[in-house]
């Protein structure tokens, strides 16, 4: 497995646990394989979703997921970027965009900020 080094900073407003919905939130990898600006969310519904079994994940198909709670404490994750989520149409890989593989990896720190 992967281990990506301080990979993700993520922007979004705050709301409780569930769906999040903000047109404010962004997703900023500081790897991603093609060195692409911030992924905006372009759709509220799906900005983030927020549950107490696991860690935070952005888009309505899971984009950026930070698994289970017990592996969450090892730091895995998987990354990809779908709706609500845009990217530039001559990203090539959707699966390996954000964190330059496939699949999960370890992640040693996430950062998630939340808009007031």
């Amino acid at each position: 497995m992967k281990n990506l080094h301080n990979l993700f900073l993520i922007v979004l407003s705050g709301s409780p646990w569930g769906w999040g919905e903000t047109l404010k939130a962004f997703i900023f990898s500081l790897r991603n394989s093609e060195g692409l600006p911030p992924f905006k969310c372009k759709n509220k519904d799906y900005a983030i979703y927020k549950n107490s079994a696991y860690g935070p994940s952005f888009g309505d198909c899971m984009g950026l997921e930070i698994i289970d709670r017990d592996n969450c404490a090892r730091g895995e994750a998987k990354a990809m970027i779908f709706d609500p989520y845009s990217f530039p149409t001559e990203v090539k890989d959707k699966l390996k965009v954000l964190a330059s593989v496939a699949g999960t990896f370890s992640l040693d720190t996430y950062k998630v900020f939340y808009l007031v």
